[in-house]
Parts: C-alpha cells; sequence; structure tokens
C-alpha cells in the first residue's frame, strides 16, 4: 500500500472490507508547474511542437514488442540508447560527467532517430551504437561518460499545458541504475562483477559461495514454498536505526556491523568504509544481519520492501523517508541504501563517490548471494498502482496522452494511489511489456525467489496470469495439475531468453532449462503473493476457489505456482482474538483462519482456500500498528499471537521487530519511529528466543504448516472447549532435523495439539483420552504464571532448549488433560 508524505489532495473515500478492517487509501495527481498553494515552482519551456502520432502494434506485431530492448544497451563494446516515447517530434541522449551536474548543462549530445515518420512508426527512438570513447557503463575503460537522459522536444500536456523545462530532461524508464530518484541515469554493464564486492553467480571470489548448481540455492538448498517463514523487512529500517549504531548490551546490529567490516578489509575498502557505521541502514547492512536472521531468528524468506529507486515527493528533500511505495525508476536499485550514496547526517542529502558509481546493482547483488548462502530466500515488492509523482519518468516520456496510466477523462483513473499503469496489452503493449520486463528482469539478473503484488486488486486479472505464467513456465508439460491453468497468451520460452548482454538478440533455451543474463542454469520463483483486496473487490483465482482438483500432496513438496495472498482475514481475526475480545464472532474466525482458509465469509466476498500454501498469514505489517501496540505491550498476548502464528496452516510471516516486540504506531512516516530499536533484543531476549524456537519448531515439523491431506481427519478443533479458548489438532509426516538438548522430544513425532486461553481464569482442554502421552514443547503462561490474573500482560516463556526460567523439558507429560492459566498458550506433541 502506498505511504504519502507530501499530499496536494485526499482521496477521501474509506474502503471498507473486512468489517472495515481496510485502511484510507491517499491520492496526490501529477505535479505541476505550481504548487498546492500556488507558488511556482518551475517554468514552461518555449516553442511547444504538436504532438506526433504513432502506430499501434498488431497483436500479430506482439512478439516483436515483447523482444525489443529499451533502455541503455552495452554490449561489451557499444551502448545503444532506445527510448519509446511515441507522441515527441525529437530526442536526444544527454550525456554528463558527475551525477550531480546540472540537468539543463549536458557534456554532450547525441540525436536519436525515431523508428518511422508519423503513423508508420510506434514511437520508438534509436541512436547508432556508441563507443566507449562516446558513452560506456562505469566498468568499461575509455573516455566516455555513463550518466545520461533523455530530452524532448517542448510540448503540451494532456491538459494542453506546456510542460515544465525540466520536464524536457527525462531519466531512462528503463535505466538500470541511477544518482537517486532525481539523479542521472546510469549505464550499466549487465555482466559487471567487482571480485571483492560481486564476482558473479557462480563465482566465490566475493567470499560467497556459489548460487548456481549442486548444494548450492539453485541446486538443492533453496527451501520449498511451504517451508517459508517469511520476515518483512525494510533496508534502511533494518539497520538504520540510532541504537544499532549504539554499543549497549543488546545491540546485536552494532556488533554484526562492527564484525562485517573488520572481518572483511577488502570488502570495507572497496566500499570506501571506515567503521562498520558506515553499513547502517545499507546494502551491506542489511547482510551483515542476515546470520540473525538465520541462526538468531531463525526465518528462510525474506520480503524486501521496495527496492527501486522511489521518493516521498518531499521537494525540500527528495531523498527522504518513503518506504519504497512511491517508485520512479523500476529496474534501478534504490542508490540510497548503497555505499555510493554516502551521507554526514541520516537526514542530509546523498553525497555521490563517483568511484563507485553504479554500485547499488553489485550490492544488491551480493545482498541477495549473501542471503541465498545463508539458506534464506527474497521476495522483491512490486508496485504497479502509484509512482512517484514529482520524478513520474513514465509521464514525462508520454505527457500528452499518458500512454502508460490508466485515465478517465482528463482526470487520473485511480483506485485510492493514482498513477495506475494501464497493464492492458492489446491497448497499451509497451506499458504491459514495461511490466513484464521489469518481473524477469528482477529474476534473470537478481535470481529473485519471489514477488509481493502491492494491492493486487490493482492490477489485471490477465497480467498477473501472464505473469504467473511467464515465470512459472506454466507451458510445460505436468507443470500445472488443474483445469484452469494461467492464461497461455505468453509463451513459457519468454523467461528463457535474455542471457546474454542486452544488446543480443533474443536467445530461447533449447533444453527447457531457465538461464541467467550469465547463462547459468537457475530455478524460477517459487513464491507469488500480493494484498488482494479493496472494498468488495477480489481476485477470486488466486485463492484458487475456481480451480478442480489441485495436486495437493505435489504441491506441497515441491515448488508452489499459484498466489499465497496477504491473509487480512487472518490478521483482523487472530489480532481481536488476542486482544481478548468476548465477541464469539472472532473465536470462530481465528479458527477458520488458523485452517488455511482466506475467509469462510468475510463480511463482502466468500472464498475458500482448497490449499493452505494459498494463504500467507500475518497479524501485523508495514501497513498497520504493531501487535505490541495493539496489546498494549502485553507479553502474554504477544505471544499467543506469535503462537498461533507459526503453528498455522499457510504461510506465516513476520514484520521486522515483531520478534522483540516492536511498538509501533500504524503508518508513521517518521525514520526514528520505523527504524527497529536495538535494544528490544536485550529488554524481551525471551521473546526473541521463543519465537526462534517456534519457527525451528515450523522448519522441522511439516504439521506446523500443513496437515497430511486436506480434510479435518488430520486437522481439527475441538468443538467442545468455551469461548476464547483453541485446540487444534494437526498431524503431519514426522518432525526431523531438530537439535539440541531436547530434541528427543520433537524428532520422529508428528502430531501436535496448540492450546490457547485467552480467558480471566483457568481452563481444561481434553488432550487424549487415555494411551498415549503429550509433552509441551513451547508454552507462554500468563497472569504471571496463574498468580495474578488481573494482569493479562505479564507472562513467563518456556520453550525447548530453554534454560533457567525458560525451561520447559522438566514439565510433566499428560495422556488425558491439560489445565492452561489464564492468557496462556502452549504447544504439545504427541509422544
Amino acid at each position: 500500500m502506498q505511504k504519502r508524505a507530501f499530499l496536494f489532495l485526499v482521496f477521501t473515500a474509506l474502503l471498507t472490507a473486512c468489517n472495515s478492517e481496510q485502511r484510507p487509501r491517499l491520492y496526490t495527481p501529477i505535479i505541476d508547474l505550481t504548487d498546492a498553494d500556488g507558488n511556482i515552482i518551475d517554468t514552461a519551456c518555449s516553442n511547444p511542437l504538436p504532438p506526433n502520432t504513432y502506430n499501434q502494434p498488431t497483436a500479430a506485431d506482439w512478439p516483436t514488442v515483447r523482444d525489443m530492448k529499451l533502455g541503455a544497451l552495452y554490449d561489451g563494446t557499444n551502448t545503444t540508447f532506445q527510448f519509446f516515447a511515441p507522441t515527441a517530434q525529437q530526442v536526444d541522449v544527454v550525456l554528463y560527467d558527475t551525477a550531480l551536474q546540472n540537468y539543463s548543462s549536458p557534456s554532450a549530445v547525441i540525436a536519436m532517430a525515431r523508428d518511422g515518420v508519423g503513423a508508420a512508426g510506434w514511437g520508438v527512438w534509436s541512436t547508432a551504437p556508441q563507443t566507449t570513447a562516446v558513452a560506456r557503463p562505469p566498468n568499461a575503460a575509455g573516455g566516455g561518460r555513463y550518466y545520461y537522459r533523455y530530452r524532448i522536444n517542448c510540448m503540451q500536456n494532456y491538459e494542453n499545458k506546456t510542460i515544465s523545462e525540466s520536464d524536457r530532461y527525462i531519466n531512462d524508464p528503463y535505466a538500470l541504475a541511477s544518482a537517486g530518484s532525481n539523479g542521472h541515469s546510469i549505464i550499466i554493464d549487465t555482466q559487471w562483477t567487482v571480485s571483492q564486492v560481486f564476482s558473479g553467480w557462480n563465482n566465490a571470489t566475493d567470499g560467497i559461495s556459489s548460487d548456481i548448481g549442486g548444494a548450492n540455492w539453485f541446486g538443492t538448498a533453496r527451501p520449498k514454498t511451504a517451508e517459508y517463514i517469511i520476515y518483512e523487512a525494510h533496508v534502511d529500517d533494518f539497520t538504520g536505526s540510532v541504537s544499532c549504531l549504539q554499543s549497549h548490551a543488546g545491540s546485536s546490529c552494532k556488533t554484526a556491523l562492527q564484525s562485517y567490516y573488520s572481518g572483511q578489509p577488502t570488502l570495507s575498502a572497496a566500499l570506501g568504509a571506515t567503521s562498520g557505521d558506515n553499513f547502517s541502514g545499507k546494502y551491506a547492512g542489511f547482510e551483515a544481519m542476515s546470520n540473525y536472521l538465520k541462526n538468531d531468528l531463525g526465518v528462510n524468506a525474506v520480503h524486501l520492501m521496495p527496492l527501486h529507486e522511489s521518493s516521498n515527493d518531499n521537494k525540500d528533500n527528495p531523498e527522504s523517508y518513503s518506504w519504497g511505495y512511491l517508485p520512479s525508476l523500476f529496474f534501478a536499485p534504490e542508490s540510497s541504501y548503497s555505499t555510493y550514496c554516502s551521507r554526514a547526517n541520516a537526514g542530509d542529502a546523498c553525497s555521490y563517490a563517483e568511484a563507485r558509481a553504479g554500485y547499488q546493482v553489485l550490492e544488491l547483488k551480493r545482498l541477495i548471494k549473501k542471503l541465498h548462502s545463508q539458506g534464506i530466500a527474497v521476495i522483491f515488492d512490486v508496485v504497479l498502482n502509484h509512482t512517484s509523482n514529482a520524478f513520474n519518468y513514465l509521464y514525462q516520456a508520454e505527457p500528452y496522452g499518458r500512454y502508460y496510466f490508466r485515465t478517465n477523462g482528463l482526470n487520473w483513473a485511480n483506485i485510492g494511489t493514482g498513477n495506475q499503469l494501464f497493464d492492458d496489452r492489446n491497448q497499451r503493449p509497451f506499458a504491459y511489456k514495461y511490466i513484464l520486463d521489469n518481473i524477469k528482469y528482477w529474476v534473470k539478473h537478481y535470481h529473485v525467489d519471489g514477488f509481493r503484488f502491492d494491492l493486487a486488486v490493482g492490477t489485471s486479472e490477465q497480467t498477473l496470469r501472464d505473469i504467473q505464467n511467464m515465470i512459472n513456465d506454466a507451458n510445460t508439460p505436468g507443470t500445472w495439475s488443474t483445469s484452469v491453468p494461467p492464461s497461455a497468451t505468453e509463451a513459457s520460452t519468454l523467461i528463457d531468453s535474455e542471457f546474454l548482454r542486452s544488446s543480443a538478440a533474443e536467445t530461447y533455451a533449447s533444453d527447457g532449462q531457465t538461464r541467467d543474463n550469465f547463462n547459468n542454469v537457475i530455478k524460477l520463483p517459487n513464491f507469488m503473493t500480493g494484498e488482494n483486496w479493496l472494498d468488495a473487490q477480489r481476485h477470486g483465482f488466486m485463492v484458487q476457489s475456481d480451480w478442480a482438483s489441485p495436486n495437493f500432496a505435489g504441491e506441497l513438496t515441491s515448488d508452489y505456482r499459484g498466489f499465497s495472498q496477504w491473509n487480512d482475514y487472518f490478521r483482523e481475526s487472530v489480532k481481536k482474538f488476542i486482544q481478548g475480545d468476548a465477541d464469539a464472532q472472532y473465536t470462530n474466525r481465528t479458527k477458520t483462519a488458523l485452517y488455511f482458509s482466506k475467509g469462510r465469509d468475510d463480511g463482502i466476498w466468500q472464498g475458500v482456500s482448497k490449499n493452505p500454501l494459498d494463504t500467507l498469514n500475518y497479524i501485523e505489517s508495514h501497513d498497520e500498528e504493531t501487535v505490541a501496540r495493539a496489546v498494549l505491550d502485553s507479553k502474554s498476548k504477544s505471544a499467543m499471537g506469535i503462537t498461533l502464528l507459526l503453528t498455522a496452516h499457510g504461510v506465516p510471516m513476520l514484520y521486522e521487530g515483531q520478534e522483540v516486540m516492536r511498538n509501533r504506531e500504524r503508518q508513521n512516516q517518521s525514520k526514528s519511529i520505523n527504524n527497529i530499536d536495538w535494544q528490544l533484543a536485550q529488554t524481551n531476549a525471551d521473546f526473541l528466543a521463543y519465537t526462534a524456537t517456534l519457527a525451528k519448531l515450523r522448519r522441522a515439523c511439516p504439521a506446523l504448516c500443513y496437515a497430511s491431506d486436506p480434510t479435518n481427519v488430520n486437522s481439527n478443533f475441538d468443538g467442545t472447549t468455551p469461548n476464547q479458548t483453541i485446540s487444534l489438532f494437526t498431524k503431519g509426516t514426522a518432525c526431523a532435523g531438530f537439535t539440541g538438548a531436547d530434541a528427543g522430544f520433537i524428532n520422529g513425532k508428528s502430531e501436535f495439539r496448540i492450546l490457547a486461553n485467552m480467558t480471566a481464569g483457568s481452563q481444561s482442554f481434553t488432550v487424549e483420552s487415555g494411551g498415549a502421552w503429550w509433552r509441551a514443547v513451547a508454552a507462554s503462561t500468563g497472569g504471571n504464571d496463574n498468580t495474578n490474573c488481573s494482569d493479562p500482560g505479564s507472562a513467563v516463556l518456556r520453550y525447548v532448549n530453554g534454560t533457567g526460567v525458560n525451561q520447559i523439558s522438566s514439565w510433566g507429560a499428560t495422556n488425558n488433560t491439560w489445565s492452561l492459566p489464564c492468557y496462556s498458550t502452549v504447544v504439545l506433541v504427541k509422544q
């Protein structure tokens, strides 16, 4: 969902769904020559020319459009520029010597030629190949320049107003790197490597094991979709806080950054770092904390909030905090997370180190490679329903007809977010191509494992199905076992192209393997998700409710090809339950949510998932207040929430800081509020250990991810328990791989019961009718171990491998009933 800090117009309609659980969406129009107060912020250009005409590609032309390369295309020798600007009468490439050189004073100009005159062409402009003496990527030898923009003629926009002079100078929408949201584009060699920074995917001279083949990531190491435990995080939030740089006892962040700096002097020198503090809020800082994610917390997938160049449309400080949900350049990694951008103070604009121009590409690839080496999948956030307004280069490329956007007359069609991309292949083939090219680029050039589509209902079902088809090779026999596969409008070979430098002809794999741009065989993404809601609107196909006979067993033990949509029903139901809402509907809704249903009836729309992988379960994300805040910092209620989340059927997602009970209000855009306070890792060390134990249990025990089959035989609730209590039974294949002193309680076991008591008194639950014995492996006992039920906040957390007050191995077993104190939860395993 978009977060806007600088608003001209507020879209005031409150979007309601799931009992008014949705948040208001805000809309901002394109920035004009004056601001909201009428102050002049730019000047109109001179001598506008009428808009050019262009020919619309036909369906038969689509393969040519699809395979066309756009952007600055370096082939190892020369650079060719190609740019889609259909209504322009004249376009030039303008080159610059430095990142901060004034846009209106380029150092060199290269004329571009159109693909046809008037209606004879589609509006694609090109240059002749330029040698490295004229234009080059930073890593290529030669005297050429690597900063560039496009310059179009003066013209009028859709309101018949003359555009501003600055809007004539356009950052390349296909730029692979840029000096900030408003800086110049940077020519990039797609096979660029720097050994100590990023040596390529199949080379370990950067100190990171290969991504390719054998026991490596694209060999056997990547987790299956059903095994994912996702951690939503923002690169700056994660290590950018003041507390990360303080030497207090809880600063695992400070320790990690300093250890990474001192342990890799060659890397540190290459990145210009003089201490671990230089990694704070950077790709390198996130990389330094990968050990925390793997070993201290135990997640195996990260959902990285938007990583493309973005702005928050704050004219006074265009590089200030934005979370990334106002994209300006969809192919360019955010430069402020790179050591290419240096700042004396956190709030300062970037000062760019020319010697590291484009390093954001290398540093992001390195981060992904490092996460993969730690067994962690990478999911990218895709934002197709709103763009930056201050730096909307897709609009600047065609301001007269607003080619890239859905419109409503002179108004901007929007779903409460504004600037919605027009993803219809028949009406706007180059806009549709832009979206598919972008997805393909992140897969093949960055080895991304999955995508999260922000406000997915704003993207057409056809486009989502085409993306699903493209990145999953859905036309390959045997991939889909359903009667309604994704549409076949895209050849499955589409994703198998472009493994050479960008100017090379499309080359399709003939052996059925998918290759990256280095010609390495890779695995296609195995995770797609999205926010599938807007008022009463849903994409029904995303919960597979219209699919026949899904291959349940096969999809649980292999890579899943469906959508695992964000489960807002789970979020609101569980949150109400742990807050202590006595309305019986929330106990019933929570039971429904735990058994992998998107929503039997969420008040406005009905759709039952047939596969637990269809849902991504969560109780907090970047959009909401955190659980700790919702339950007034109650440890017992927070622990119950994390227990239900990590034992529910479906794919669970934690939000950054949830594991240390971070208290944050909803959608506060302050950097200081959103950056994680790492002192909490010490203050709430028991909660972190409890969360990590549940994650470890989930990874070892399939029954905590899904039952052995989709029937209630292996997953059911005790219907006799009272309101505000839950008793869930789940059975799967045997646990394996759990380590530690208490591993004997876990490995080889396959049946679990999760008990939850949100009442103000003890409750007795029937666990077994005699015979088998059950042991507790994780428990949160509220009311200070039931001695003070007037205090719903305190709790004692116990878990397998725990010591001291956190020990649970000494607890007795039961073959009958289990008494659970007030505000408590326990995970039992059958021995």
